[in-house]
């Protein structure tokens, strides 16, 4: 039985989910062939494990374009085979699309399964956040709610992380740093159909949206320097954690920094340095980093080293004061994007050559750690 699926955009725009069995790779199913004209990365799917039986749920749209996509996998915990691909425009009731996020609240009345995205109206530029909600295990959904603002350039990026029952957290920006100069990172979470600031103040009702970023708990000011989100955690304390990156010099010059909610107030601290931007048109790429979940207190960030990027181990023992480093890979070509998977003691990244978001030539590797 598949112990883990990663979900990829080909070199061919095709979408695929790939089963392992612990580092195995078992095979490679094919979602949608051809989904985008070229390739992607923006395109990747995501998945849901259902509550009520186990069965996988496969969401999937192309980059700014019409069409989201549902599949379901035919057995419980087995992503071999899959049942019909489902179009869900009609029902969410919106135009263009990218960035689907499932995330199912089990202690909520009928176990909603909460779909976000970055969507945008016919004939409209403004990219705005949306959720869409199900109450009958993905059977039908209701339409889309503007719940983030957007507007033109400034186009809001989000990270979620749930707490499996009742309260879903949030980290987000302005916008994109291209387009926003003091771009700002602030946070807020989900719970009973309500958005709430970090200390509990309400912002509003999810269905009275849109709400602008800043009605949410500013984190870290980007007046000065420029930011974006990576990761967000919740420590066992059930206080959220968020990892992102600042820009002192956006093409040489990128910085990890760490923030903690004490109860009543945001910290936040730097990690490491992570060198410059992995290619020319993107300023802002990092190489990324993020939490293992199992343990917050330690994060996996990829460095640029010597002209490569590798992956290192950071952790800290006073709340992000300071860290202690420990080099995961020593590679000649690029580890980039670590990601913990949830749930188990795998580090995935990409390892290869990144070129462009459209133009890559990397693995996935997946390591224990």
């Amino acid at each position: 039985m598949t112990n883990l699926v990663v979900g990829v955009t080909r070199s061919d725009g095709s979408i695929v989910a790939i089963p392992y069995a612990n580092t195995t790779r078992e095979s490679i199913v094919e979602l949608n062939a051809g989904l985008n004209a070229t390739a992607d990365d923006h395109a990747n799917p995501s998945f849901l494990i259902r509550a009520s039986d186990n069965r996988v749920l496969a969401f999937y749209t192309g980059h700014n374009v019409t069409g989201t996509y549902m599949r379901v996998s035919t057995n419980p915990l087995d992503v071999s085979s899959w049942g019909s691909e489902v179009n869900l425009d009609s029902q969410l009731g919106i135009d263009y699309y990218s960035y689907t996020n499932p995330i199912q609240l089990t202690g909520e009345a009928n176990d909603p399964i909460y779909l976000f995205m970055r969507a945008a109206p016919e004939d409209s530029t403004d990219w705005a956040g949306y959720v869409s909600t199900s109450e009958d295990d993905g059977a039908t959904w209701g339409t889309a709610i503007n719940w983030l603002l957007g507007t033109g350039a400034n186009r809001p990026y989000w990270r979620f992380i749930e707490n499996g029952d009742s309260r879903i957290d949030i980290v987000l920006t302005d916008g994109h740093p291209n387009n926003v100069s003091t771009n700002s990172i602030y946070h807020g979470y989900l719970t009973g159909g309500s958005l709430y600031q970090s200390d509990g103040t309400l912002i509003g009702a999810l269905a009275s949206g849109p709400y602008a970023p800043t009605d949410f708990t500013l984190v870290y000011d980007g007046t000065t320097t420029r930011a974006w989100c990576w990761d967000i955690a919740i420590e066992a304390d059930g206080q959220p954690r968020i990892l992102f990156a600042t820009f002192p010099t956006a093409a040489t010059d990128h910085r990890y920094r760490w923030a903690i909610w004490n109860g009543s107030a945001w910290a936040d601290y730097e990690v490491c340095t992570a060198g410059g931007r992995l290619y020319a048109a993107e300023s802002y790429y990092s190489g990324g980093v993020c939490f293992d979940y199992s343990d917050p207190n330690t994060v996996y960030a990829s460095r640029q080293v010597m002209g490569d990027w590798q992956i290192y181990k950071e952790v800290t023992a006073n709340d992000g004061v300071s860290w202690t480093e420990t080099q995961i890979t020593t590679d000649d070509a690029h580890c980039i994007r670590p990601v913990i998977i949830r749930g188990g003691t795998k580090l995935a990244y990409l390892r290869g050559y990144y070129r462009a978001y459209t133009d890559f030539d990397t693995q996935i590797i997946l390591a224990s750690v």
